[in-house]
């Protein structure tokens, strides 16, 4: 374990005497956050793993407002990083504290849901209905069309300098993996060449008469296709932890979250599926076309004349690269 870590538990365990909600100075450990090691969290290094527990807390400290944090999230962020990374739910549970530290969020809400992370496991009760979803989305990373747009998003968007190494890792493998999670509003997140999708997410969807098992597919596809975008750009930067460098112009600065400017490149918008189709603004058949060519391979088609696709709300604002799909919804209380 760490100094860092070490260092970090002690200050963490010194405050029990305080309230859960209550805001804690982090600024005595600024020193030994800043002498710590850079932020770099290759993808393919046998050694990232056993730095995920430094990185969350130089990000934590990096990105906390005010330098301070609700005790809550700091026991939660405590508990997680002093387990043992080599434990498959433990090593997921870090990956996505890599993200939730970057999270430009009300930070009850952030420390509300680190809370809930350490009963976030890997899923792999495989019933008929996740075989299928599991199959959409391993077609969906190998369809040629969307992996074009994304190596070309890359490029368009943060500059001609990394064809290169977009061409050079153009044929990394990327995995999907199910987790479960309490946080109903997480709707997956990127990992070392993986995408995580957070089953129950869609599971609460299931049993909602305007959800029909295509339109969860669809659902499906689009956030394996966000978070394809957010592996491929971290495989390209050799960093999970990539903060994204400044975007070229032309993209829209209010939203310039990079798996949501992929999602507009593919489907024309960060799409809600529902509010898309539940009154006719988009034909249940551009989404029965949609399955077919990501099933076939081929280009996607375009939304029909006249149809109206609605976004999903971004409630969630990160500092550098996202990394993680929030639903409208927002981050649980």
């Amino acid at each position: 374990m760490s100094s860092i870590v070490t260092k970090f538990g002690e200050y963490v365990d010194s405050q029990n005497e305080r309230s859960d909600i209550d805001q804690v100075d982090l600024s005595q450990l600024a020193a030994h956050f800043n002498s710590t090691t850079p932020l770099q969290l290759r993808m393919n290094s046998n050694t990232s793993a056993s730095e995920l527990a430094t990185v969350i807390l130089i990000n934590l400290n990096k990105y906390a407002p005010n330098n301070a944090f609700p005790l809550v999230g700091l026991k939660a962020v405590n508990k997680i990083i002093r387990k043992d990374v080599n434990i498959e739910d433990v090593f997921v549970q870090q990956i996505l504290l890599i993200h939730l530290t970057k999270m430009n969020l009300d930070v009850m809400k952030i420390a509300r849901t680190m809370a809930k992370l350490d009963r976030l496991t890997l899923d792999f009760h495989m019933d008929e209905r996740l075989e299928e979803w599991e199959a959409i989305s391993k077609i969906t990373i190998k369809n040629k069309h969307i992996r074009y747009l994304i190596d070309k998003m890359i490029t368009d968007t943060f500059g001609n300098r990394l064809a290169e190494q977009v061409f050079i890792t153009k044929d990394y493998n990327v995995v999907v993996a199910f987790v479960s999670t309490e946080v109903m509003d997480l709707r997956g997140f990127s990992g070392f060449n993986t995408i995580y999708i957070n089953k129950n997410h869609f599971d609460g969807k299931v049993n909602s008469p305007q959800w029909s098992s295509d339109l969860i597919l669809i659902d499906v596809v689009t956030v394996t296709v966000h978070e394809l975008a957010h592996v491929r750009c971290r495989q390209v930067f050799d960093d999970l932890n990539a903060s994204s460098p400044i975007l070229t112009t032309g993209l829209p600065v209010n939203d310039p979250e990079f798996g949501r400017i992929v999602e507009r490149k593919v489907f024309g918008a960060a799409v809600d599926w529902d509010d898309s189709t539940s009154v006719g603004r988009v034909p249940v058949s551009h989404v029965t076309n949609l399955l077919d060519a990501i099933r076939q391979n081929t280009t996607l088609p375009s939304p029909p004349p006249g149809a109206t696709l609605y976004e999903r709300l971004n409630p969630v604002k990160f500092y550098g690269s996202a990394g993680a799909d929030i639903s409208q919804g927002g981050m649980s209380q």
